[in-house]
């Protein structure tokens, strides 16, 4: 039937292919219950197919034989995938926790940890998503996932209003990944986590001279001192502008504010 399929998809009839798939999906599933990798293949078909009731069905009945190693693993973390797509989120959560620990050697791990996490975020359960994220940092250091996995910690932090502590997280990712996919995001977080907390941004800056931000802070407290008159104290803060960022949008401003 599949290489039915394949032939009738070969040949352009998409509508012919279509109906040999039907009757392989539907041939595998009823045998699902005598031979269980028919029902791990139909559960992975019906998945493809976005048809996320009847492919968790089939990764039950699979599951139900008690299967072990990473066909077992991979049928626990699809399961979760399912109850995602299909609204049960503390459900799917519950599903990538038993990968965990019941198949702690599975290759996808540090993928399989980020997911609780990600969803618990997105629960607005942030203590739970940041325990979930530390672990995977802690335990994967070297895994794609840990990058992001040490961003999402600080994020956690500063949804739950510790701006000093996420400012402090958000620097250790900057610091630890300065070229990395987040670092624009963790910089401007680090500013956010500043203005909330009533921390000193010109200290900020002061500190850490590449921050993106740097021109704008600088010309936000000259423009103030301006307004107010402080001559003196306007004229260094927009001179550093000219001086360090003079290809800064706020440049020209700058400038034109020393000429007064």
């Amino acid at each position: 039937l599949q290489g039915m399929t394949a032939s009738y998809s070969h040949l352009g009839d998409d509508q012919k292919a279509a109906l040999e798939q039907e009757r392989y999906l539907l041939v595998i599933s009823n045998e699902a219950s005598a031979n269980p990798a028919n029902a791990l293949a139909a559960a992975g078909m019906y998945f493809n197919r976005k048809d996320h009731r009847k492919a968790l069905a089939l990764y039950d009945a699979f599951l139900a034989t008690a299967p072990a190693g990473e066909e077992g693993a991979q049928a626990l973390y699809q399961s979760g995938e399912c109850l995602y797509a299909l609204q049960y989120y503390e459900d799917a959560v519950a599903r990538w926790r038993r990968v965990l620990a019941e198949h702690r050697d599975y290759a996808g791990t540090p993928e399989v940890l980020a997911k609780p996490g990600d969803t618990l975020f997105g629960l607005q359960a942030y203590a739970e998503a940041h325990a979930v994220y530390a672990d995977l940092a802690a335990r994967f250091p070297d895994s794609p996932a840990a990058e992001e996995a040490l961003f999402n910690q600080a994020n956690c932090v500063y949804n739950q209003g510790d701006y000093d502590a996420a400012a402090t997280l958000f620097q250790a990712y900057v610091a630890a990944h300065p070229t990395g996919l987040r670092t624009l995001d963790a910089q401007q977080a680090i500013q956010a986590c500043f203005l909330r907390s009533g921390r000193d941004m010109l200290a900020y800056v002061q500190q850490n001279p590449d921050a993106t931000f740097a021109a704008e802070v600088l010309w936000e407290q000259g423009s103030e001192a301006f307004r107010a008159q402080r001559y003196a104290e306007a004229a260094q803060r927009l001179e550093a502008i000219t001086l360090r960022y003079p290809d800064a949008d706020v440049a020209p401003d700058a400038l034109f504010y020393l000429a007064e």
